[in-house]
């Protein structure tokens, strides 16, 4: 008896002391990797208790004996796992997974440890792993069970054609298209692409063709068809080529992809010899959009077969396609025809000047500008000929030409719209110069001409910053009032607290407090509010120490009554002002086919494709508040939280609140969420960085997106460069780190944590500094504030690089909406 109970208890034992070998080996390495580091790695301190504050040591407690996890919530830690991005740790979880008796358990985790390894393009494992997931399908039929059949077909169709196995593969897409009929546009191209590449041209276009009329959406199905279009010509089937690409020019609305149809439509008709057609389509290209290469390549077919062509089109053809020399002559010979009495005439003057002008000739390129104002006194193109002639001057170094022809310029045309952006460019020019005296006579013909132009309200706003950084506060209030009056909209919040600033700076204490004041309360979720209200708070004039104060700052969480954030109290607000019949003739949500199609990529591994399909599902719902509070919740619950984010945006746009704090606190949480909360709180400790901070950053930073990846390269949840991830591995001693770990989750956490401490040590400790060097890197941050000195706003102000100065603001609200939330 004791040797059956043993045997049947063994799987479960041996499994135990699996996960306790894991989460050994895992804390291994953490201390091998940090422990490696200490002898070489600036280490942040972590703030300790002080000796006042020692804890005192409470009595022990009884301990209850810890059950062993059930395989189910082990199946679950493993999905976990993966998620978190411990690759290693879940596949061998996985993989003991598997070879447990209880099928309702194995086969799930046969599909994720190939789905896992399909993602590693571990291609051999992957068909073994799926093969038992196949295996194991009888005895599966509890209805707790998910089922991956479709996922786990197409799935291994991919990697039977990764291995060479191509009449499996086709199987399996049999069989996937069967199982996932929403997926069929993307099975039959993908289906269709297999056999392309193996020179089944029949089978493959056909399969094209099926995946373009089972496209849900035109664009997807203008993609398949173009694909199709590019086989069919790769394949010499230039006629039926020609055929889809009407296809698509009935679909297609931008003109430049017009043009480009046309022009490869008209190639084809080449090749099939269909000489007049083909020379009707490349008109048709020049037509559609003539600044454009496509119109440009279509000209050059039709110059080399003699076609007779309007002399300035094609002028403006070449010169948009940079081919300045033959648009030059192009326009002479439209200019030779004499053509005065044409609205034309006067733009090929022009267009014949600035070719000149790009081949260095500014004797004819100023001889044609100035023909152009003397020949036409009544076209509207004169503020754009005196422009272009200014800006020739320019490059000359013509002062004399120049002014003279501003003089006249200004005479005829005083109230020109490209005349505003010039004097705003002097402006910016004087202040450059330190010449602020000399910035008011543009200004003054700015507020003269363009009263209600942006451009001239920009240009008052710097000229009063630059009186702000001089101390001239008589000035900076003068030039306050004038935006105030002129333009009540612009920098509303900005003006507000700047004019209390130099009311305080010129000893007008009560005025400076009552203007902070109304600042605060009309704007309080806006930076210069949260700003204002710090200043009233000191009540010294400064608005120093906003990071280390939050908490005092950050007001009441919500302005509902009897808000205890609940889920129930949400749906009565929701209730109470959404109107349920809108949008009654959409799907529900959960029934829309791109949230179905995204559900379907998400347990594919798909994770792109899925936001992508997820994202079409909120434009789609964006006008429905219903709709839009499903997709909140639904997309948070899949991990998807800049999307769920978005669609809660949209809600909170379409209710009647005005402010974030009129929202149930359920809705305010989906706006700022703390997901991630075995990982975002334990970096944000292990390094010292206060966790709410922390999520301020990474919320800024990637809206929660794991796999984000900015245009400079920036990866993952907080942004980190491969160069700045190489670094901060070398500090953590980490021997065998690979830059695409920048992806998981974990790693980017910890990595992101360390940096952020190590920017907070490197600049003396102070938050706000250290969030804006976080974005512009420790040298600027600590720069920025070596200009300002102790106070934010004056930090604010040094901030000299725009994305950096909108960073540091939005970062600020964040961390206050965090604050006011959780803290």
């Amino acid at each position: 008896m004791i040797s059956l109970v043993s045997q049947r208890r063994r799987p479960a034992i041996l499994l135990l002391l699996l996960c306790c070998c894991l989460l050994l080996a895992s804390c291994s390495r953490s201390r091998e990797r940090l422990g490696d580091a200490t002898a070489t790695a600036v280490r942040p301190e972590i703030l300790a208790p002080t000796a006042t504050q020692q804890p005192t040591t409470p009595p022990p407690a009884p301990t209850a004996t810890p059950r062993p996890p059930t395989l189910v919530e082990l199946l679950v830690q493993a999905q976990l796992r993966e998620s978190q991005g411990y690759v290693e740790e879940a596949t061998a979880l996985y993989a003991e997974l598997t070879r447990q008796s209880d099928a309702t358990i194995a086969r799930p985790a046969a599909y994720y440890l190939g789905r896992l390894q399909v993602s590693q393009e571990a291609w051999d494992q992957a068909r073994d792993s799926l093969a038992l997931y196949f295996e194991l399908q009888d005895g599966t039929a509890s209805p707790d069970t998910a089922d991956y059949t479709g996922e786990a077909h197409l799935l291994w169709a991919r990697v039977q054609r990764q291995l060479g196995a191509h009449g499996a593969a086709a199987d399996h897409y049999d069989a996937a298209l069967r199982r996932l009929p929403v997926l069929a546009t993307d099975i039959h191209r993908e289906w269709g692409q297999m056999q392309l590449a193996l020179g089944l041209d029949e089978e493959g276009l056909a399969h094209l063709a099926q995946a373009a009329e089972l496209a849900h959406t035109i664009p997807i199905r203008i993609s398949i068809l173009d694909e199709r279009a590019t086989a069919l010509d790769t394949h010499q089937r230039y006629a039926e080529a020609v055929i889809v690409y009407d296809e698509i020019l009935a679909l297609a609305t931008q003109p430049a992809y017009q043009a480009q149809l046309q022009y490869r439509a008209g190639q084809a008709l080449v090749q099939l010899q269909r000489e007049e057609e083909a020379i009707a389509r490349f008109r048709f290209a020049t037509e559609a959009r003539r600044d454009t290469m496509h119109a440009y390549l279509a000209l050059v077919e039709l110059v080399e077969r003699g076609v007779d062509f309007d002399p300035y089109t094609r002028g403006f053809i070449d010169y948009y396609a940079g081919a300045y020399e033959v648009a030059a002559a192009a326009f002479g010979r439209y200019r030779a025809q004499e053509p005065t009495g044409e609205f034309r005439a006067p733009y090929g003057e022009i267009y014949e000047g600035l070719s000149y002008a790009q081949l260095g000739d500014y004797l004819r390129a100023e001889t044609r500008l100035k023909a152009a104002l003397a020949q036409y006194p009544d076209c509207p193109c004169r503020g754009w000929a005196y422009l272009e002639l200014l800006d020739l001057y320019l490059q000359l170094g013509n002062a004399v030409a120049y002014q003279e022809t501003w003089d006249t310029y200004v005479q005829e045309l005083p109230a020109d719209p490209g005349r505003a952006q010039i004097l705003a460019d002097q402006v910016a020019k004087q202040l450059q110069q330190e010449a602020r005296g000399a910035a008011y006579a543009p200004l003054r013909d700015l507020l003269d001409f363009f009263a209600e132009s942006d451009v001239t309200a920009q240009a008052l706003y710097a000229v009063v910053m630059d009186a702000l950084a001089e101390r001239q506060y008589q000035e900076a209030n003068t030039g306050l009032h004038q935006l105030r009056e002129n333009f009540p909209r612009f920098k509303a919040s900005e003006v507000g607290y700047w004019t209390a600033y130099t009311l305080w700076q010129m000893g007008y204490a009560e005025a400076a407090f009552f203007g902070w004041q109304r600042t605060a309360r009309l704007r309080p979720v806006d930076f210069f509010g949260i700003m204002a209200a710090q200043a009233v708070r000191r009540a010294d004039g400064s608005s120093q120490d906003v990071i280390a104060d939050m908490e005092i700052l950050s007001q009441t969480p919500s302005e509902l009554p009897h808000d205890d954030g609940s889920l129930a109290l949400a749906l009565d607000w929701l209730r109470s002002w959404a109107d349920r019949e809108q949008g009654a003739d959409l799907p529900a949500a959960a029934e829309d086919i791109n949230m179905q199609r995204g559900r379907i990529f998400h347990r594919l591994g798909h994770r792109a494709q899925a936001r992508q399909n997820w994202a079409a599902a909120i434009e789609t719902y964006r006008p429905n508040p219903y709709h839009l509070w499903d997709l909140a919740l639904t997309l948070a619950d899949q991990g998807a939280y800049s999307l769920s984010i978005r669609a809660a945006h949209y809600l909170y746009a379409l209710s009647p609140a005005e402010e974030v704090a009129e929202l149930p606190l359920f809705v305010q949480r989906l706006l700022y969420p703390r997901p991630y909360a075995e990982l975002i709180p334990a970096a944000a400790a292990a390094h010292g960085v206060p966790e709410l901070y922390f999520y301020a950053l990474l919320r800024q930073e990637s809206l929660f997106e794991p796999t984000s990846v900015s245009s400079a390269a920036a990866q993952g949840l907080g942004q980190v460069m491969p160069t700045t991830g190489e670094w901060v591995a070398l500090q953590l001693g980490w021997r065998d780190y690979e830059a695409d770990w920048l992806q998981r989750p974990w790693v980017n956490l910890e990595f992101s944590a360390f940096y952020l401490r190590f920017v907070y040590d490197t600049l003396d400790q102070d938050w706000l500094t250290t969030l804006t060097g976080y974005n512009a890197g420790p040298g600027a941050g600590r720069a920025f504030r070596d200009a300002s000195g102790p106070d934010d706003m004056d930090f604010y102000r040094a901030v000299s690089v725009a994305e950096t100065s909108t960073y540091l603001r939005t970062i600020v609200t964040h961390l206050w909406h965090y604050t006011r939330l959780y803290g």
